[in-house]
């Protein structure tokens, strides 16, 4: 007998003892506390007292079972006690309370409020037997509306977390403190429940290894109540191999661990997918490595004929009697020469930067002399174009810097170099200007502009790719692999900078990049210049 039922019981009991002293002929004003004392005790116990007669009509309903309707007793008496019965359960009652045996019995049923709602009551049915014959009955009721309301939500919240458990893709198991499983819902086909339920869990691990660190896992989630992971290799057979990700999570209950639950993710296709991603940047490394050897040797194989045929082109052209159409031979075949091994050692340096083999060297130079190593490099170039060359140098720049120069010098060289290509009339102009500095450390801004044919936003990203061209206009009659601005791109990123751009169509293009730099202050002797 539960305690709920135990403590109805003593409460009947001494219902009926008080009832039995009013039958007795106790004097009013004991009976009047005896009657308080019925009443109190119904009123403690939520308890409604009914009578019926033998065909159900209510003779008589306590005001506490009245209140359970939200109604007054007077408006109930007289009425059939079924009709107050819910429709679809007033058969099954009127059969159990009418047509069972005259014996004390014990019901369940909903009545109606007033409010529409209805109210769940448990009844102690005892019948009133009057000179050997059955007169009535008479119903003891106890209203268990909000307990049953209980006991609906918690089940349908286990039928809720059932439903999840059984259908979740993941792996669930319930553990007792002998690490036994009590429960495995059916995520993993090789996984029977019904086989595995029972077992220690400590069975799924094959390897020695895993088992002890799953059970020094298991057990810290036991002692400690705190969550952990491992991982667990399952190989029911040899067709198949399973790697599960495992989390231990303890439940507790008013501060004690009562059971740990292990919930268990499937990665044996991510774990796969790593294998493959993993094997495939080692194969991908080999393939660079192979390239940039191969490179490097064919660069060399390349330079030797071209510079044999360069250095023939340059005797040829020393002959003071080639003239005319001849000498124009020649001098292509110069032009072309030198064009490839431009085209060459962009490709080299491509490949040495792709392969981590290309770094700064730092060391002493003299800013002056970087713009003035290009305006002697660029002003034949931008006269023959019919274009204007200025340099423009902060005067608040530092004598002596420490960084790549030459570095520095293949970037500038080619984005000058650029801007002179592809400017028909107007003319260029590069900038170096100090920014801002502290103590020993400086940053520096280099900047070119030209008034060319500009180019569209859409591309911007597109000319820093390799081997990659602008489409339209005027860059197309120009020779070039592709190559000069992502170098300058990935040299300036070496550096510890990065090459932005600006420009629009028919008014021209600026490139700039930021560089960092130590400031020397050591006096040279001779200074470091460009070549």
């Amino acid at each position: 007998m539960s305690l709920e039922s135990a403590s109805r019981a003593t409460l009947l009991q001494k219902i009926t003892e008080l009832e039995a002293q009013i039958e007795s002929g106790i004097c009013s004003p004991q009976l009047q506390k005896v009657q308080k004392k019925v009443d109190d005790l119904l009123q403690l116990a939520h308890m409604g007292i009914w009578t019926l007669d033998r065909r159900g009509q209510v003779l008589f309903v306590s005001p506490e079972g009245a209140q359970m309707l939200g109604q007054l007793p007077e408006k109930i008496l007289g009425r059939s006690f079924f009709e107050l019965i819910p429709s679809l359960d007033q058969s099954r009652i009127r059969q159990e309370l009418l047509y069972g045996t005259a014996t004390e019995k014990k019901l369940e049923f909903e009545l109606n409020h007033w409010l529409g709602n209805r109210i769940h009551l448990a009844a102690q049915v005892l019948p009133l037997i009057v000179d050997g014959n059955l007169a009535g009955y008479q119903l003891v009721c106890f209203d268990l509306t909000e307990s049953y309301r209980n006991r609906q939500n918690l089940a349908q919240s286990e039928a809720r977390w059932q439903a999840l458990v059984e259908q979740s893709p993941n792996l669930i198991i319930s553990l007792d403190r002998d690490l036994k499983i009590n429960f495995m819902n059916p995520a993993v086909s090789a996984l029977d429940p019904a086989v595995w339920t029972g077992c220690s869990v400590l069975d799924l691990f094959k390897d020695l290894g895993q088992r002890a660190v799953a059970l020094h896992k298991m057990e810290t989630a036991w002692s400690t109540g705190f969550g952990s992971r491992f991982n667990l290799h399952f190989n029911p057979n040899q067709e198949v191999e399973i790697d599960f990700e495992i989390r231990a999570v303890p439940g507790t209950c008013e501060g004690r661990v009562t059971s740990v639950t292990l919930t268990g993710i499937d990665v044996t296709a991510y774990n796969s997918a790593l294998k493959h991603l993993s094997e495939a940047k080692l194969d991908a490394e080999v393939a660079a490595q192979a390239k940039t050897n191969f490179l490097a040797n064919m660069g060399h194989e390349l330079r030797t004929p071209l510079n044999g045929i360069l250095g023939v082109a340059q005797l040829l052209l020393l002959d003071p009697y080639l003239r005319g159409e001849k000498r124009e031979w020649v001098k292509i075949i110069q032009d072309s020469g030198e064009s490839l091994l431009d085209i060459l050692r962009n490709v080299l340096d491509l490949s040495r930067i792709d392969a981590d083999r290309l770094h700064p060297r730092i060391q002493i130079f003299e800013t002056q002399e970087v713009g003035a190593k290009l305006e002697r490099l660029f002003k034949v170039a931008a006269t023959q174009a019919g274009l204007s060359l200025k340099c423009s140098l902060d005067p608040e720049l530092p004598k002596f810097l420490l960084g790549d120069p030459f570095m520095l010098d293949q970037v500038l060289t080619n984005l000058i170099g650029n801007a002179i290509k592809f400017t028909k009339k107007g003319g260029v102009e590069y900038k170096i200007k100090r920014l801002e500095g502290d103590g020993d450390q400086c940053l520096v801004r280099f900047e070119v502009l030209d008034q060319g044919q500009g180019i569209a936003e859409s591309q911007f990203e597109a000319i820093f790719e390799p081997f990659r061209q602008v489409d339209q206009g005027i860059t197309r009659n120009h020779q070039g692999a592709g190559l000069g601005l992502a170098i300058a791109q990935k040299l300036v990123g070496l550096m510890g900078g990065k090459l932005q751009m600006e420009s629009e169509l028919e008014v021209g293009s600026r490139f700039w990049f930021e560089l960092p730099f130590k400031i020397e202050t050591t006096q040279m002797d001779p200074p470091l210049v460009f070549p």
